[in-house]
């Protein structure tokens, strides 16, 4: 995994001052090659190519004896079961396909889907404990660079307690939790239109979390914290005259750049 966080890292380095968009377009267009090449190596063009034949002779079926009854069904039962033939067909290179994109996205989101806390703006730290009797127990203590702007809410009903922060200056920051005998740290970045690997969340019990956030530290019990994050503010990617989520534009981009590569790399479907 360090290996691959380290690719990645070289990916998007060169991009912390650009805009969003161009790791998003580098990434998309080494994926839709890789998707390609992958539906080439493993699809039976064949089969695929048979299935679709069917479908579509089924369908001219429908107008032509749309006054038969028994052809009628006849045909959308074949057109089910074709479609079924076709659907297995491409299942392969599909499910090859999965794992390595399913980990792309997760390390693009390090990097993409969060803003770090502007030197201009403010952020929300909040601390969820696993028992509402330690409201009084916990207190914290920013780091050089980052200031405490608001008294904690308590909001009993969901074990949680929350301050607004800002920081001073940009760099990487600290927070530190005191509870009980305990003492917990939380890293905050702040920058100004950097694109920047972060961590929103320490969690007790990261199950999925940690898939995303392989190398984030976990809360050990003793802690009596469920959860640590700061609500970093969710980045966008900005087109001429179109804001949408980076994933959004990741998913299109690739599907583009497979349609332009399925005939140079010679995929029959």
């Amino acid at each position: 995994m360090l290996y691959l966080n380290n690719f990645f890292n070289l990916i998007f380095d060169p991009f912390r001052k650009a805009d969003p968009v161009w790791p998003v377009l580098i990434v998309s267009l080494a994926a839709g090659i890789f998707v390609m090449i992958v539906f080439r190596m493993t699809l039976n063009s064949k089969r695929v190519k048979f299935a679709k034949r069917r479908i579509i002779a089924h369908l001219l079926e429908i107008p032509l004896y749309k006054d038969n009854i028994r052809i009628l069904l006849s045909a959308q039962k074949n057109i089910l079961r074709f479609n079924l033939k076709f659907l297995t067909s491409i299942l392969k290179p599909v499910l090859i396909v999965i794992i390595p994109m399913s980990v792309c996205v997760f390390q693009m989101q390090k990097w993409l889907g969060y803003e770090p806390l502007s030197t201009k703006g403010s952020a929300v730290f909040r601390v969820i404990l696993d028992d509402k009797n330690a409201f009084n127990k916990i207190s914290i203590e920013p780091g050089e660079g980052i200031n405490i702007d608001t008294p904690a809410l308590r909001i009993a009903e969901d074990n949680e307690i929350s301050w607004r922060i800002s920081a001073d200056k940009p760099g990487r920051h600290n927070i530190k939790i005191n509870i009980d005998d305990s003492v917990l740290y939380k890293n905050i970045i702040a920058a100004d239109d950097t694109l920047v690997k972060l961590t929103p969340r320490i969690i007790l019990k990261p199950g999925f979390y940690k898939l995303l956030y392989p190398s984030n530290k976990s809360l050990t019990a003793d802690t009596n914290i469920r959860e640590i994050a700061i609500d970093y503010k969710p980045r966008t990617v900005n087109l001429p005259g179109l804001e949408m989520h980076w994933l959004v534009l990741f998913s299109m981009l690739t599907i583009v750049f497979g349609l332009v590569f399925k005939k140079l790399l010679g995929v029959r479907m």
